[in-house]
Order: structure tokens, then sequence, then C-alpha cells
């Protein structure tokens, strides 16, 4: 068994050696059928459309599982049957799901929370107890559609700008507490 810590909590989850034991945020009303084609029949064949989805941008590998499972090749494997992209149309989501399939331990919410790039209403005690934040969805903090209310959360770490991270909004200079 893999033990798992966090810092911001005291507690250890040993994952479950049957599983590939990736740590993963179920997303209850998000199924497989809204991201795959399941009339097409390889989909429909293999897959369950009433399937949880979860967050794929936050995971923890176990990476001796992952090379027992070929994991890489799964993954490319579903890339590549999806050059024409008959299987689902875009993004990283719908490949991730298919190659972890049945592979995936729940991460308990509090670990992970989502939603700050997409929800304005998010609650200040369950931001100061996640562990980690997440903002999926298109209201990144870096871009000026940000809710303004998250993005100190994102400017306290990020202190260069890069070609890829545009300078920070001037409001969330000043309110560092650094």
């Amino acid at each position: 068994m893999l033990p798992f810590t966090t810092m911001r909590y005291s507690l250890i989850t040993f994952l479950q050696p049957q599983l590939l034991s990736i740590l993963q945020y179920q997303m209850p009303k998000s199924q497989y059928q809204q991201y795959l084609n399941f009339p097409h029949p390889i989909i429909h064949q293999n897959f369950d459309p009433k399937a949880c989805g979860w967050a794929f941008g936050m995971n923890i590998f176990d990476l001796k599982e992952w090379r027992l499972h070929n994991l890489t090749q799964t993954y490319h494997y579903w890339q590549d049957l999806n050059e024409e992209r008959q299987l689902w149309k875009l993004g990283s989501l719908p490949p991730g799901l298919l190659t972890f399939y049945k592979l995936a331990y729940p991460l308990d919410q509090r670990w992970h929370l989502l939603k700050l790039g997409y929800k304005g209403s998010i609650k200040q005690g369950d931001i100061d107890r996640a562990a980690v934040i997440h903002y999926n969805g298109i209201y990144k903090p870096w871009l000026d559609i940000a809710y303004s209310r998250y993005v100190p959360y994102w400017s306290k770490y990020a202190h260069c700008p890069s070609v890829y991270f545009p300078p920070l909004h001037q409001e969330a200079y000043y309110s560092l507490n650094l």
C-alpha cells in the first residue's frame, strides 16, 4: 500500500493497491456521456455512459502502477484512435477518462477544491480548509476576466510574469500578504 500525506491535514490515506491509485475528485454531475461519443461502437462497448467523471487537472499517481498498466501507451492509443475526432471532440479530459477508466480512487473534496475558475460564490471557509485550490473553468486568475476575489490566492505565488502568464492585475499586487 502506498501512504499519502498532506501538509494541511494531519492524516494519512492509504491508496488501495488493487486500483491504479489515482487520487481524484469525482464530479457527480459529470458523466462520461458528456464527453464521449457513445453511439460510436468502441466507446459504447467498453465504457459506462453514467460513469463519474473527475477533474483531470489534479491527480496523484503511483508510478509503479502506471508502468505496470502501460498507461502512457494506453493514453497514446486513445489519442491515435481519435485522430479524426470521432470518439470525442477536443480536450485533455476525454482521453484521461478512457485511460484511467476503473483505475481511479476518489479524493475527499476538502483536499481538492474546484470551481475557482467558474463559480464566484465559493465560501471563504472552504477555500481556507482546502489543501489545493483549482481554477478549473474559464475565469483563470491570470486573465482580465478572473474573479477578483480569487486572484490573490494565485498572485501570492506568481511573482515572475512570463510569456505564459502575463503581469498580474494591478489590484492583485496590492492584496499580497507576503
